[in-house]
């Protein structure tokens, strides 16, 4: 009986190291919930950038929403270099470049406007992300 009993456990252990090493396989993480990404915080001027589009390599991801009272939004990404933009009707955007690891976490920029100039030297305002 004991050794039947034994057996059992064993099994039910063997079973979970594989579940465990399948969902390591498509995830590339043992922690769940930890995919790369990007916090966005818009709480410098949440009135003006609250609904704005929010593009990652030039397709559109999402849209600027508050997350409960806070003035932030996170977007998963995939493993790898990546562009993110904001679209906006009033300003330009100055793109951010970032590379995105599996299981680093989420790294968390503020949006601020900033005025730049072009290529003649005309200042304008752009929307820029700070670390």
């Amino acid at each position: 009986m004991t050794l039947h009993i034994l057996h059992w456990r064993l099994g039910a252990l063997v079973g979970g190291l594989v579940l465990m090493g399948g969902f390591f396989l498509f995830t590339g993480t043992l922690i769940p919930g930890t995919e790369s990404g990007v916090i966005i915080n818009f709480g410098t001027y949440p009135e003006l950038f609250e609904g704005q589009e929010v593009l990652v390599d030039g397709r559109v991801a999402g849209r600027l929403e508050r997350f409960g009272q806070s003035p932030r939004k996170g977007f998963a990404l995939r493993k790898g270099a990546h562009t993110i933009e904001i679209r906006h009707p009033l300003f330009s955007c100055e793109p951010l470049e970032l590379t995105a690891e599996m299981a680093k976490g989420r790294p968390q920029y503020m949006l601020d406007i900033e005025e730049r100039s072009d290529t003649v030297g005309r200042l304008s305002p752009r929307i820029v992300f700070r670390r």
